[in-house]
């Protein structure tokens, strides 16, 4: 008999492996939901910019493509766009980040720059 208490050791290890994988699923399917969410927000965002010449409340995408970051103490996000040769403005605008504000053992996205 298998109970379906989380972390059950009366289960066989096939059905764990089973829920295993079907969590998994669910999860990144979660994940993909998420991405197009966001996608889809940023977008509308970026068309609801106005006039052509307006500089004010305009949304500047950014290309988020490069390697991922983990805080260290002592660490600024000016200090880390300038290791990895970028700005803290850039590494704020693929992260999300409404401040410059950052914790020890936080995850960042650094976008690099493509090569061609």
């Amino acid at each position: 008999m298998c109970t379906h208490y989380p972390l059950s050791a009366s289960c066989s290890p096939i059905r764990a492996s089973q829920r295993h994988a079907k969590l998994l699923k669910i999860f990144m399917a979660l994940m993909v939901v998420a991405v197009l969410l966001s996608n889809s927000a940023l977008s509308a965002a970026a068309s609801a910019g106005g006039s052509p010449g307006a500089t004010q409340g305009t949304v500047t995408r950014v290309a988020c493509y490069g390697v991922y970051h983990i805080v260290r103490p002592g660490q600024t996000l000016y200090s880390i766009a300038a290791v990895y040769g970028t700005t803290a403005y850039r590494i704020a605008m693929c992260n999300g980040l409404s401040s410059y504000t950052l914790y020890v053992g936080q995850a960042l996205l650094i976008p690099t720059y493509r090569t061609r």
